[in-house]
């Protein structure tokens, strides 16, 4: 045993496609992006305990992973990083605004591209590769915030049954639940903030550009307010969407524009932010314990 606290490390990296290297993902037409609102990001976190045991968050700014992505990147980090394939999370923003990377999607979600895909791997190897070389020591604290930037998506008819289309449902089912996760690193380096929401990043508009989505608007309020790493984890947000009153009806309308999705990341950021400030935080001990869990 090395010591009685954790090791933290920390890297990040632009995975915007170039031009016309990657589809767009999300549903609809097939297209090719005509340029950025904001750059794509992956960012790794690597924490490795008293035991010297180590794991790794990897999240990016993409649909989702791809079963073939998954397999030959936690391959490549046991090999090279002793990062064993149990120790390996792969999280994805969800933006419908980044790059097609799931084989298994059709050109109506996003058409992948083995070209990038190969680039995206090595990307974030190198990013963990990285964030390894940037171990240093920290301690990890847990808190929760309890608020919400969106509603349910689906409403239903007079018999119960959900209707075709979707609309805000204010009284529907939406999980307020708002972990967030504090790594507080000693010397110069700067501290990473973890936060995971469940809502659709589905909210700046019917756009041919490459966007983060509200998660990438959260993370730069953090590095704005606090001068911290922000790391964005998507939760079960599959029937919420982001949500606005408009302004000129006062009803609660879709978020469809990059201002008002801009908005709710820093109201997500704020709240992140007071939770951490005003809330009760627990200290984590350094010690992990992962496993794999399949359905199989």
């Amino acid at each position: 045993m090395r010591s009685e606290s954790w090791r933290v490390g920390f890297a990040e990296a632009d995975i915007t496609p170039e031009n016309n290297e990657a589809f767009l993902s999300g549903f609809g037409r097939p297209r090719l992006a005509t340029g950025k609102l904001a750059p794509l990001v992956t960012q790794a976190l690597v924490l490795e305990d008293a035991n010297e045991r180590r794991a790794v968050l990897v999240t990016a700014d993409v649909t989702g992973f791809d079963r073939t992505t998954v397999d030959a990147v936690r391959y490549r980090l046991e090999r090279d990083f002793a990062i064993e394939p149990a120790a390996v999370m792969l999280a994805a923003s969800h933006t419908h605004f980044g790059p097609g990377v799931q084989l298994q999607n059709q050109w109506f979600c996003g058409m992948a591209s083995p070209w990038y895909m190969a680039r995206f791997e090595q990307m974030i190897c190198d990013t963990v590769g990285r964030a390894v070389r940037d171990l240093s020591r920290a301690k990890l604290r847990y808190t929760a915030a309890d608020t919400a930037i969106g509603c349910n998506r689906r409403v239903h008819d007079a018999t119960g049954h959900v209707k075709t289309g979707m609309a805000p449902n204010l009284d529907g089912c939406y999980d307020r639940h708002t972990p967030v996760w504090l790594a507080q690193r000693r010397g110069p380096k700067s501290d990473i903030v973890v936060v995971g929401h469940a809502c659709h990043p589905t909210s700046v508009g019917v756009l041919d550009k490459w966007s983060p989505d509200y998660p990438g608007a959260m993370r730069r309020a953090l590095t704005r307010k606090r001068g911290v790493h922000g790391m964005f984890v998507m939760g079960a947000g599959g029937a919420a969407k982001v949500c606005h009153v408009d302004r000129q009806t006062g009803e609660t309308v879709f978020t469809a524009d990059p201002r008002h999705s801009a908005a709710a990341g820093r109201k997500l950021a704020q709240a992140a932010l007071v939770q951490l400030d005003e809330g009760e935080l627990t200290e984590l001990p350094p010690t992990l314990s992962c496993a794999v869990a399949s359905g199989r």
